[in-house]
């Protein structure tokens, strides 16, 4: 399962990266900015990890997002 969701997180990024990129200048950012987001994006992506079940205040969630450097995304295998 770990294997599978890098890989369509890989595919998300090579697909998708030049839209990132366009909606960021859109929005005014400057290059420096740009590269740095897409950075942490493309770290962020790289890092997925599968729990078995996820919690937040007691309640099943699919998934979790923890803030730090990278942040991490967290998936649930029970969406699996």
């Amino acid at each position: 399962m770990q294997q599978r969701v890098a890989q369509v997180c890989g595919d998300l990024i090579q697909q998708y990266l030049d839209l990132f990129i366009v909606l960021l200048a859109e929005q005014g950012a400057s290059s420096e900015v740009q590269r740095a987001k897409i950075d942490q994006l493309v770290r962020c992506l790289n890092a997925v990890q599968i729990e078995p079940s996820l919690f937040i205040q007691g309640r099943r969630v699919p998934l979790v997002l923890e803030e730090g450097i990278p942040p991490v995304i967290k998936l649930s295998a029970e969406m699996f």
